[in-house]
């Protein structure tokens, strides 16, 4: 949930690549936990509807977790 302009908790949807790929990167099923508070960094649908494609996720002891598998992955294209 993210706070809009007067606060009210709003449901953003994100996409990320596929688990196996996420999974190569770093994550894991429980790598984000409810109440956890992140920055998650996104490229936003040009529509304006609440939703994104994950870039980075920026915990609050200052760690990372980027999308994987791509360029923005931890796992980068040799191309």
């Amino acid at each position: 949930m993210v706070d809009d302009e007067n606060g009210t908790p709003r449901l953003w949807v994100l996409e990320a690549n596929y688990t196996g790929q996420m999974a190569r990167g770093g994550w894991m099923a429980d790598s984000v936990k409810p109440g956890d508070e992140v920055t998650v960094i996104i490229n936003p649908i040009r529509d304006g509807t609440r939703a994104g494609r994950l870039g980075t996720v920026r915990f609050s002891d200052g760690h990372e977790l980027q999308r994987a598998g791509d360029a923005l992955g931890t796992r980068r294209s040799p191309f």
